[in-house]
């Protein structure tokens, strides 16, 4: 997760490939009010981030239902958001790509996840893959 442009989708679509997941990215589930908004640097409001939320819980419960594994592309800026995404009783990581953002109406939304895996979005993507993946390998080993 992180805000616009942190690079969200390069890290997931890398991760991905790297671990045989499935890729989901959230941005292919926006509305066309939504991508308006967000090209105007302007926040959604509740009733279309409900309805985004809801997509993404969609598409990401059918692969888990299909047993698959899943890499999701998200923004999901507020604990909230991220509370209606995930499913109880699913396994999830969340991987927070931390970025000096110029999207001041993001920055204002953003509620940094307590318990995730941190990497600097201004890191090279094999850089940020190798982070993510030894995290990961410290917490299934835990």
């Amino acid at each position: 997760m992180g805000v616009r442009g942190a690079g969200k989708t390069p890290l997931a679509q890398e991760l991905a490939s790297v671990m045989g997941y499935k890729f989901i990215d959230s941005s292919e589930l926006y509305s066309e009010s939504i991508i308006k908004k967000l090209n105007n640097q302007e926040m959604p409001d509740e009733i279309e981030r409900k309805e985004f939320l809801s997509k993404v819980k969609a598409a990401s419960s059918k692969a888990l239902i299909g047993a698959e594994n899943v890499i999701l592309s998200c923004p999901a800026l507020r604990e909230k958001d991220r509370v209606e995404i995930l499913s109880d009783g699913d396994f999830f990581k969340i991987i927070y790509l931390e970025h000096d953002s110029e999207n001041q109406q993001q920055s204002k939304s953003l509620e940094p996840p307590l318990d995730a895996i941190k990497v600097k979005a201004a890191l090279p993507i094999q850089t940020q893959v190798d982070i993510v993946l030894q995290n990961l390998t410290l917490q299934f080993a835990a």
